[in-house]
């Protein structure tokens, strides 16, 4: 069984239970795979990044197999904005949707997107970072602070941050930091940096545990507190405020050739 939410952020969490540690959100538009039901919660693996988890079944609805394959042709468009204006045309309701989100058959000119038996208004729609760089999407993210789980200007954890960045690029990256490590290539001097290129730190155990967009090999922006700016050289990062290394380097890594 198929699934598609039309809420603008749901929760993932990682057991079937509201007090249950959230590990991701799902976006208006995605789709997912069913794996499991109870009475009130629903298994997913999620389509865009194949990540797993639980969702309340009442923020959900069932796709059944042919309508999906239907949806999956439809044209889509991942929102760019940190937030998107809808109205359902039907009922009038207003949505905020967090960037990321996922309109279908959406024309910018007539300001519609429609699919399956739902009909959308889509208002003011700001299509300026259409052409942006990781960078200059990144940016538009600063002082966003620090959600364990988010992906969301409203509260968004590291390697939230760079995956969804990435993903206004249209770009698919692994959901956790240490997944995102293990592709692209190696850039092995700092010197030899390009904007948009990531950076993985660890832990004395050597264990990857955060992650940063650089934006030039003296700068990185990443979420740490809030989304910032800090310095960055061969040792890690600087963190300008409390004057101290926050985080030491362990690999640099180009998604974008």
């Amino acid at each position: 069984m198929k699934g598609i939410t039309f809420f603008s952020v749901v929760p993932i969490r990682r057991e079937p239970d509201e007090t249950s540690e959230m590990v991701s959100q799902l976006f208006f538009g995605e789709t997912f795979n069913i794996e499991q039901q109870t009475e009130k919660w629903a298994e997913i693996v999620t389509h865009w990044d194949q990540y797993s988890g639980w969702i309340d079944k009442k923020m959900l609805t069932e796709i059944q197999d042919n309508d999906f394959e239907k949806l999956k042709k439809v044209p889509k468009t991942i929102t760019l904005p940190v937030c998107t204006k809808i109205i359902e045309k039907k009922t009038r309701l207003l949505q905020l949707l967090p960037a990321g989100s996922v309109l279908y058959n959406f024309d910018s000119g007539l300001k519609n997107a429609f699919f399956m038996s739902k009909s959308f208004t889509v208002e003011d729609y700001d299509n300026t970072l259409q052409n942006a760089s990781v960078v200059e999407i990144a940016k538009q993210f600063l002082n966003a602070p620090y959600l364990w789980g988010g992906k969301t200007y409203f509260g968004i954890d590291c390697s939230g941050f760079s995956q969804l960045v990435y993903r206004l690029r249209s770009i698919p990256l692994p959901r956790d930091a240490k997944d995102q490590a293990l592709i692209g290539s190696d850039v092995n001097m700092v010197h030899e940096v390009n904007p948009g290129d990531l950076a993985f730190f660890d832990n004395e155990a050597g264990d990857i545990i955060h992650v940063g967009i650089l934006i030039d090999s003296r700068t990185i922006i990443h979420a740490s507190g809030k989304v910032k700016i800090d310095r960055f050289d061969q040792q890690g990062i600087y963190d300008i405020e409390q004057k101290k290394y926050s985080h030491k380097l362990r690999i640099i890594k180009r998604i974008i050739d």
